[in-house]
Parts: C-alpha cells; sequence; structure tokens
C-alpha cells in the first residue's frame, strides 16, 4: 500500500486561505442576520406607568418584532466549517424571518408597510447591513408603541 503524495506547501496554503476566507464571510453572514434580529422592545414613553395598557393590536405586534431574532439563532449553532450546513441553516433563518416579516407586514400601519416590504427584500437578497439600515423606521415605530 502506498501512501498519497503530502501536499505541497503551496496547496495547503491556497486552501487555508479558501478555508479561512469562507469562515470569515459565514461569520459576517451570521453577524449580520443576528444584528438584523435585534431590535429595542422597551422604548414606553415616560408617562405610561404601566396603568394604562396597550390595544391587542399593538401587544401582537410588539411580540411578532420581538420574535425576529429568533429566526437568527439557528445560526448561532450552525458550523461554518461545513458550507452545506451552513447555508442550509442560513436559508432556514431568512425563511423564519421573511416569514416573521409577513406576518407583521399584515399588522402595521399603512405608513410602515414599505419599510417592511424593503426590509424582506434586502433580507432574500442577503444584504442584511442594508436591510438593517432599512429597519430604522420600523425599530423607531416599536420604541415608541412597544
Amino acid at each position: 500500500m502506498q501512501w498519497p503524495a503530502r501536499p505541497t506547501t503551496a496547496a495547503v496554503r491556497a486552501l487555508g486561505h479558501r478555508s479561512r476566507r469562507f469562515r470569515s464571510g459565514a461569520v459576517s453572514l451570521a453577524l449580520g442576520v443576528a444584528l438584523l434580529g435585534a431590535c429595542s422592545t422597551g422604548g414606553s414613553s415616560g408617562g405610561d406607568l404601566g396603568g394604562i395598557k396597550q390595544p391587542a393590536n399593538n401587544r401582537v405586534l410588539c411580540g411578532l418584532i420581538a420574535s425576529l431574532p429568533d429566526a437568527g439563532s439557528a445560526l448561532q449553532t450552525a458550523d461554518v466549517r461545513d458550507p452545506a450546513k451552513f447555508t442550509q441553516a442560513l436559508n432556514a433563518a431568512v425563511t423564519a424571518y421573511v416569514a416573521t416579516l409577513d406576518d407583521i407586514a399584515g399588522r402595521v400601519d399603512n405608513s410602515l408597510k414599505t419599510t417592511v416590504a424593503d426590509v424582506r427584500r434586502l433580507v432574500l437578497a442577503h444584504r442584511f447591513a442594508d436591510a438593517i439600515d432599512a429597519r430604522i423606521q420600523l425599530d423607531t415605530w416599536i420604541a415608541d408603541h412597544c
């Protein structure tokens, strides 16, 4: 039995560089999804001392938006060394996030429907940093109403 030839130093370096680059990109995507899911849910006004109840519509909407980070939670345990498994986890996270955005879109004011649609479009395109920027108007509304 003959052992396979040892890889050349150049081949090992190229593979290591490619692997580091993939891991770096995968971690960036995971962070993007996690940041995209982050939202502020504690922004009540100073005059609200808990005696006034929120309308049921806002309670449901606030709960949906608070659940957005759960969509990206599977990415935190995804193995970035296995591209197929990571891609599967990323696709599942994007699908869950978009499904939650679809629920939110049916409940928000007309003034926010465009914002939700823009965030949805950007998430589907895996443009997570742009989606975070697009969410500012939605996050501001949530801070004021939840």
